[in-house]
Parts: structure tokens; C-alpha cells; sequence
């Protein structure tokens, strides 16, 4: 917990989030494309860290051969469109990610900025695989018990490409994967749920087998600092490895905001789009959970002509219950302060996901903007390494140009006494 590295890293991470950066192609809207362009940007405004999907699984196979570049597709098709954090990787196609994962080391040690590795897969990376897709067959036939093993050797890989390109020293620290309390076990398995979380035993048995990783991952990179990642508290204690140095916490305090608004107002829907609208955008590739298209169909099915509307309502919602946000929030912090066990605490995602690109009230909202910094203060106050100011906060993001003084006013805000 006491780990050399730490005094090679800043006192203070400020953490953006721009999770699919690798994965940039050529496009349209491809705003991670140009690796330069957007680690310039991030300096910009005040970000020394990013957090992003590293491939691991994707670059190199079980045996350290590197794969044939990643044939990336759309996650929903035409449905993807809407959402943030989709649809902004370009034309798709063969993507090159240990070539895009070396250049982002290269202009991170340009512009003094760091890395956190972590990656996605089971959750939400394999939502990229084309049908007949070989490597997505090869990686869910890893059974549940088996991928620890798997994954650290894929992150071992990883790390000494780094290594022997003198890149390791961006590396913030390396999450095995994330939320890892819950989702890597049975996710695209499992139905999620009343039966989405693993049993006591079985989180008992992947934790032991999280701290072997952690173990062999150590002795062949001790240079380098790794976390835990969690969604929240639950299972924290089966599944929490002695031997990681870091904690890093999610806190979508948030998160309610737009559901409890949408329920009381469904005039703004068109009732015209569904779920299994969206789940047939892909047929004959692996099911996403079930929320996911629900979600998406909803924010394809709001009819545009109440977006004024929405923020109003959205903006009335912040004003009468903005000191409850302010109590979960304070809620899940202490949580992260009771388990994270002395390890160094970092809050990286949080507040809310903005599923459209279209509902701008955020951006918008001095109110929400007030809250923002209220948290990041009670952070700052707390001893959290590092924060993200929110989730949905990267190039591909509306904020990003409409904020930008404010993304800097904050990261400004967090990093000073």
C-alpha cells in the first residue's frame, strides 16, 4: 500500500474518462482518431489522467502472439447514434490497438499526463465484435474460473510491450478488471437482476484468485501499482485482494435523476422504438444485458420536440432534491473510506450517464455544476487521490466543447490547497 511509485505520480489525479480511446478509426465522428489532438485537449482542461480500455484480450492471445488487428463493428447499429459514449469511433474496421496504445503512452508522456489500464471486456468491450467473430468465441469460452489466469496473462503481455518501450512510466496503476466485485464472473452468462450478483463462496473463490494474479502480475512488473475496482459496496469484502494498492470506487449519485423525471412525464415519448427494436440491431452476435436495450430505446424513442421541456423539468428536480443527491453522495464516500483499507482512494466514474447526446441540462445547469464541485470538495476534504468530475466526460462529449472553461474551473479547483 506503501508503493515506491506513488512518489513518481502527482499528489492529485484529475481523471478523464474517455474509455474507447484505442479503439478510434477513421470517420465522420472519430474524435479519438487523432491520439495527439485529444491528449492535447485533456491538458487543456486541466486532466492529468486518463482511464481507458486497454485490449487486453484483444492484442495479444494466451501465448503472447499478437493478434490480427481488431475488426471493430457498431455496437447497435443505427441505434447507437443517440447514446453517449456510442457511436464515436469512427467507420469501424481493422483497428490496429497495440499501435493505438503505444502512441497514447507517447503523447501521455508529451503532455505529462498519466494512465489508468483497465478494461471492459465481459461488461461492454465484446459489444464491438462483427458476427463470426473468432476471438469473441475464444473468450467466452474461458470458463468463469479460469479468467484471472487468463486476463493476467493477457495484462502481462501488455505491460512489457510498455516496458520495452520505456512507456511504463504513464501507467497510473492497473485495474485486472473493471468493477470487479461484480461483473467479470457471469456477465453475458448469467442472468443479471435478482440473480446478478455470485454467491458468497463463489466471490470468496474469485477473490483468492484475483490476489494470485495480483501476485504473479507483481513479481513480473513490480514497477508497477495495482487496484481494485468496484461498483459499489457489495461483495467488497469477499473480493478484495490484501495485496492491491489502490481503491477505486464508483459513485453515480446521480444516476435517478433522469429515470424519476422520465416516469413522471411519458407524453415525451414517441412509443414507437423498443427494446427488441434495439436487440435485433444484433442478431447473431452475443446479447448485451437487458438494460442496456431498454435504455437505448428509450433515449431513441424521446420525441425531440421536449427538450426544452426535459432540462426544465430536470433543472426543477436538481432545485427541490439537490441536498438528497448531496447525501448519497456523501453516503457512497464513506463507504469507500470504510473499505478501502488504508490503500489510496480514487473515485473513477461517478455522478451520472447521460444516455443521449441530445439532453444538454447538465451542461446547462449551474445547479448541477454547484453539486459537482460540492462533491469534489468533500473528496478533496476526505484524501481521495484522484476523481473523475463525471463519467460522460471525454472528446466524444458534448461538454467537452461547451464546458471547457468549467472542466478546467474544477480540475483547477481539486488539485489546489
Amino acid at each position: 500500500m506503501n508503493h515506491p511509485a506513488f512518489e513518481k505520480l502527482p499528489r492529485r489525479l484529475t481523471i478523464s474518462f474517455p474509455l474507447w480511446l484505442i479503439y478510434g478509426t477513421k470517420g465522420e465522428f472519430s474524435p479519438y482518431y487523432d491520439i495527439d489532438k485529444a491528449m492535447r485537449e485533456h491538458a487543456e482542461r486541466g486532466f492529468n489522467c486518463i482511464r481507458i480500455d486497454s485490449g487486453a484480450g484483444l492484442i495479444h492471445d494466451l501465448d503472447g502472439n499478437l493478434r490480427e488487428p481488431f475488426d471493430i463493428g457498431t455496437m447497435f447499429g443505427e441505434y447507437e447514434k443517440i447514446p453517449r459514449q456510442e457511436h464515436i469511433i469512427g467507420d469501424g474496421g481493422p483497428c490496429n490497438l497495440l499501435e493505438r496504445l503505444i502512441k497514447t503512452f507517447e503523447c501521455a508522456k508529451k503532455y505529462g499526463i498519466f494512465v489508468i489500464l483497465s478494461q471492459w471486456y465481459y461488461l461492454h468491450t465484446y459489444w464491438y465484435h462483427k458476427e463470426g467473430d473468432l476471438v469473441a468465441d475464444e473468450l467466452f469460452s474461458i470458463p468463469p474460473e479460469k479468467r484471472f489466469d487468463a486476463f493476467g496473462k493477457f495484462w502481462h503481455y501488455i505491460l512489457l510491450e510498455l516496458e520495452k518501450r520505456n512507456l511504463d512510466s504513464q501507467i497510473a496503476f492497473v485495474e485486472i478488471f473493471n468493477e470487479v466485485n461484480e461483473h467479470p464472473y457471469y456477465c453475458g452468462e448469467r442472468d443479471w437482476g435478482a440473480n446478478k450478483n455470485v454467491t458468497d463462496e463463489e466471490a470468496e473463490f474469485f477473490g483468492r484468485q484475483h490476489t494470485d494474479t495480483i501476485n504473479f502480475l507483481k513479481k513480473e512488473h513490480p514497477d508497477i501499482i495495482f487496484a481494485y475496482d468496484t461498483a459499489g459496496p457489495c461483495q467488497v469484502k469477499e473480493t478484495l485482494p490484501e495485496n492491491t494498492d489502490v481503491y477505486n470506487f464508483h459513485s453515480y449519485y446521480l444516476w435517478g435523476i433522469y429515470e424519476s423525471v422520465f416516469a413522471e412525464n411519458p407524453q415525451w415519448f414517441r412509443n414507437e422504438i423498443t427494446p427488441e427494436d434495439v436487440r435485433s440491431s444484433r442478431i447473431n452476435r452475443r446479447d448485451v444485458d437487458y438494460g442496456w436495450y431498454e435504455r437505448v430505446a428509450k433515449h431513441n424513442d424521446i420525441d425531440t420536440k421536449y427538450l426544452p421541456e426535459i432540462e426544465k423539468a430536470l433543472e426543477e428536480k436538481m432545485k427541490t432534491d439537490s441536498h438528497e443527491y448531496r447525501r448519497i453522495c456523501r453516503i457512497m464516500l464513506d463507504d469507500a473510506l470504510r473499505l478501502c483499507g488504508g490503500r489510496k482512494l480514487v473515485c473513477g466514474e461517478g455522478v451520472s450517464y447521460i444516455a443521449s447526446k441530445d439532453i444538454l441540462w447538465e451542461e446547462h445547469s449551474e445547479r448541477y455544476w454547484d453539486l459537482v464541485k460540492n462533491c469534489l470538495e468533500l473528496y478533496k476534504n476526505a484524501g481521495v487521490w484522484g476523481t473523475v468530475i463525471r463519467t460522460c466526460c471525454g472528446p466524444e462529449d458534448p461538454c467537452w466543447t461547451l464546458c471547457k472553461d468549467k472542466l478546467l474551473q474544477l480540475n483547477t479547483f481539486f488539485l489546489e490547497d
